[in-house]
């Protein structure tokens, strides 16, 4: 049974790292270009709305509904150090507080 969620796993990883890719890359811009602290709130706004449109299509056929209860446990044993999208939602409406329109 474990064998056919694997690839829903995998999937909802690649999301995850997908995200996380480009919130460091968010960080260097902030640094090398001189991106001011609300376009580095739009910008992380976008990415954490793609990673809710990616988790949303992983998650959309039988299978994966059926394990969606299990998904962030195998995560959080793969890597312990990912935030979900609900933990990453926190911690960016605390940071972007000062500007409402990227907040969720």
């Amino acid at each position: 049974m474990i064998i056919s969620a694997f690839p829903i796993f995998k999937s909802t990883l690649a999301c995850y790292d997908g995200a996380t890719e480009r919130f460091d890359d968010i960080g260097f811009r902030k640094n090398s270009r001189g991106l001011s602290d609300e376009e580095v709130c739009i910008w992380r706004s976008e990415i954490i709305g793609q990673l809710d449109t990616c988790l949303y299509k992983t998650n959309m056929t039988q299978t994966a509904k059926f394990f969606s209860p299990y998904n962030m446990t195998v995560i959080a044993i793969i890597r312990p150090s990912l935030k979900d999208a609900k933990a990453l939602k926190a911690e960016h409406n605390t940071n972007c507080e000062s500007y409402p329109e990227t907040l969720f």
